[in-house]
């Protein structure tokens, strides 16, 4: 659990403010649901998540975007880690599911992020303004492993139900997430024995983040390339037929 300090409060505060105030202006404001339109609350919630993540892996809080967009909350994506374009989706201590704002299921396929996190924290207010934050994150799946679990929150919830998800959001069980520790940017997460793959895996370029395909093993150490960065075979000593390159097996 990390407590933010009060600088990264107020810096999360501020963008929240400038956020709510192009919104009163009637710009365009965020597709998300659950108030984000309403007040700077939320949107300040969303950000400290974004700083408690860039705390836990060790990264300077500056990766943390506090540019306010022409209506929109960020680019598409929240931290960049080691190339790896990571959405931080936060929600309450108490709830228990990774979702995806309603109001953004069309963006989904076309966002630009790699990874989803979920982040779990508390706020407390004092008339209306945040004096302190804490949180964790709690787990993680792949973009496209998210759109191959998720489940569609049913109309005709009561409020309790499903920690108040509005009828059409995309959400997973947190029990469904891979575990924090097994993030590990860019290598294939560890599987853990006796757990049956449900939906693909992803692996991601070193050059370019683009979706990988090609394993590549050294020494037991499997990196993963696109096809435009994919190693090359080597020719053969003994022949001129190209051969893979003796350093490693390329598959």
């Amino acid at each position: 659990m990390i407590s933010l300090p009060p600088e990264l409060i107020q810096r999360a505060w501020d963008f929240a403010i400038a956020f709510d105030a192009k919104v009163k202006r009637g710009e365009k404001g965020g597709k998300g649901t659950h108030g984000i339109n309403d007040g700077p609350w939320r949107v300040f919630e969303g950000k400290c998540a974004e700083f408690i993540f860039a705390l836990e892996r060790g990264l300077d809080p500056s990766v943390v975007d506090c540019e306010v967009y022409d209506g929109k909350v960020d680019p598409g994506f929240d931290v960049v880690e080691n190339r790896i374009k990571v959405a931080v989706k936060q929600t309450q201590a108490s709830y228990q599911y990774l979702f995806w704002p309603q109001g953004k299921n069309d963006d989904f396929e076309d966002g630009d992020f790699h990874v989803i996190v979920l982040v779990k924290t508390t706020a407390v207010y004092e008339k209306g303004v945040p004096v302190k934050f804490s949180g964790e994150s709690y787990g993680w799946l792949e973009k496209r492993a998210f759109a191959f679990r998720k489940k569609i929150a049913p109309d005709g919830l009561k409020p309790e139900e499903l920690h108040h998800l509005t009828p059409g959001t995309w959400y997973v069980r947190q029990e469904r997430l891979h575990p924090m520790h097994e993030f590990e940017p860019g290598k294939r997460p560890h599987i853990r024995a006796g757990e049956r793959l449900q939906g693909p895996r992803e692996h991601y370029c070193p050059e370019c983040c683009a979706a990988a395909s090609f394993g590549f093993t050294v020494g037991g150490d499997t990196t993963f390339f696109c096809t435009v960065h994919r190693p090359q075979p080597c020719p053969s000593p003994m022949s001129n037929s190209p051969s893979l390159p003796t350093q490693g097996r390329l598959f």
